[in-house]
């Protein structure tokens, strides 16, 4: 009887020796699906993260587009309030005029 427990134990030996190739193929490649699932994983971070960036930069640049214009047009208002010199009244008017210009046809502004 332990004869036979021997020879099956030594039976088993040699499978789980000729068997240890797929098993470190087989943990390979669980490291390589950890890796790629990993980096996948951050590509789309990295994608969410340009989305609300882009989001914020839109935003940002109207705020700014309009403030500017905003600015602009009371500045031309106070110039004719005071009644500088008409030099500077039309060097006022004459910016204020491109600014509007640029923002009414800037793409952010049919927003």
């Amino acid at each position: 009887m332990t004869r036979c427990v021997y020879v099956n134990a030594e039976k088993k030996l040699k499978e789980w020796k000729s068997e240890a190739k797929e098993r470190e193929l087989e943990k390979t490649a669980e490291e390589f699906l950890k890796k790629r699932k990993k980096v996948e994983e951050e590509d789309s971070d990295v994608a969410v993260d340009m989305e609300k960036f882009r989001n914020d930069s839109l935003l940002a640049r109207e705020k700014v587009a309009a403030s500017v214009t905003d600015g602009l047009v009371e500045a031309r208002k106070l110039a004719r309030r005071k009644r500088t010199s008409s030099e500077k009244l039309n060097f006022i008017d004459r910016c204020c005029s491109r600014v509007i210009q640029i923002h009414k046809a800037s793409p952010l502004s049919s927003q």
